[in-house]
């Protein structure tokens, strides 16, 4: 059931989240995530916190998380282009036979808008994939399963999740076809998940078949992903969920063709590495493709837990267009110019496009402030190196987004910003 899920990833994460997790498999909305006014307007503590493949059946359970690898150059620009909504397929429309329509908001329209809640972060994506030969969930393999990768982390690293008269089982991510019609949800097993209480977050991953629920037929096509924060156990999808709702149009989901799909779990080449010096860091990345600035007042304190603010991203040199994380990462240096945090955390996709020829780019940086990790003979370890609250460190943000290439293709391209000073503040 779903709820063993659930305990195992909250056993992972619960360890893992303070250690720097890394797992393996590519990569905001209004407010400080996208403030997206005329269209549809977060990496997290929790998600598919180890997850390559994920065991289903009765107990279902993740494969151990794979450590990043150390400082590396960036990969070579590769091509991927994706299909056109020419050479999408159209998903069948006959009933398989003895199929049961599923029930509402199974087939139902869905009309909420873009919403973001004061203290929820709804981040994470949809991923198609297939058994292995244990059974267990592996992304690409396939397109006979879909997970669910959603979880609720604080709208500030840290803050609690106060979920008084707004349970978790309001939690639900819809795949919406193009007529704007449900076409599967995560619809809720009897057991619900279980909120975790120090904050960093409520997980609510699980693996389905990737079929219409109307039809029982494979999905087929670009379906768009929202996922919702409401109250009470309903699974909201029109009507007025309340001031205290999130509403996030995440990645969209294509199925049908065998198409590339972004991986959350890895961590991008190059990433800054704790202890290493951040001279040898900025000598790696050299011109990034795209600025990072933020209001230095907005990061003048930050939690010992991690750090929210917003960012605004501007090209350094030609155009940029890329496809937009959900959050940025970030990291902080020390007086001795060390890198005292990690960024191995989850990089979801979002549902939009940077394009720098519009101009500065709204975003987001969304970071716990996990421990350091090092690597001893090609192990991971821990230190456990802590950030003193009271001391105050460089911070800067890192990340790498996928630019688009004249063939179609994308390359890696840097996201640098920084420094700006912020003295820790109490959990």
């Amino acid at each position: 059931m779903r709820i063993d899920l659930e305990r195992a990833l909250e056993d992972i994460a619960g360890a893992a989240g303070r250690e720097a997790d890394a797992v393996p498999v590519e990569r905001v909305l209004t407010r400080l995530h996208r403030r997206r006014a005329a269209r549809t307007t977060m990496t997290s503590a929790v998600g598919v916190a180890a997850a390559g493949s994920v065991a289903v059946g009765a107990n279902a359970l993740l494969t151990a998380p794979t450590p990043p690898a150390g400082p590396a150059t960036a990969p070579a620009p590769t091509a991927s282009p994706a299909p056109s909504a020419d050479a999408l397929p159209a998903p069948a429309t006959d009933l398989v036979p003895g199929w049961v329509p599923g029930e509402a908001p199974c087939g139902e329209p869905f009309a909420l808008t873009p919403t973001d809640g004061p203290r929820v972060e709804l981040t994470g994506q949809v991923l198609h994939g297939g058994p292995d030969a244990n059974d267990l969930f592996t992304p690409g393999l396939g397109e006979s399963w879909a997970l669910i990768d959603v979880t609720a982390v604080p709208e500030v690293p840290g803050q609690a999740l106060d979920t008084e008269g707004a349970p978790t089982t309001g939690q639900h991510t819809f795949l919406v076809d193009d007529a704007g019609t449900v076409a599967l949800w995560d619809e809720p097993t009897d057991e619900p998940p279980i909120p975790l209480k120090d904050g960093t977050g409520t997980n609510l991953a699980g693996v389905r078949d990737a079929v219409d629920c109307r039809t029982g037929q494979p999905l087929a096509g670009e379906y768009r992903v929202f996922a919702v924060h409401g109250p009470g156990e309903q699974p909201w999808v029109a009507g007025d969920p309340g001031a205290d709702a999130e509403v996030t149009e995440l990645a969209p989901v294509v199925l049908g063709v065998g198409a590339e799909q972004h991986d959350p779990w890895a961590v991008p080449a190059g990433a800054p590495v704790c202890g290493e010096k951040l001279d040898d860091v900025l000598a790696r990345i050299g011109e990034p493709a795209l600025r990072a600035e933020l209001d230095p007042a907005a990061v003048a304190s930050t939690s010992e837990a991690g750090v929210a603010a917003p960012v605004t991203l501007t090209a350094t040199g030609d155009r940029v267009v890329a496809s937009a994380p959900q959050h940025l990462r970030a990291f902080l240096v020390d007086d001795d110019g060390a890198v005292v945090t990690g960024v191995a955390r989850q990089g979801y996709a979002s549902p939009e496009t940077i394009d720098t020829a519009q101009g500065p780019f709204p975003a987001e940086v969304w970071q716990w402030w996990d421990g350091c990790q090092r690597f001893d003979g090609g192990a991971r370890t821990v230190d456990g190196v802590p950030i003193t609250v009271g001391s105050t460190y460089d911070l800067y943000v890192w990340d790498v987004v996928d630019v688009r290439t004249d063939d179609g293709g994308t390359r890696p391209g840097t996201v640098l910003g920084g420094p700006w000073a912020t003295t820790i503040a109490p959990w």
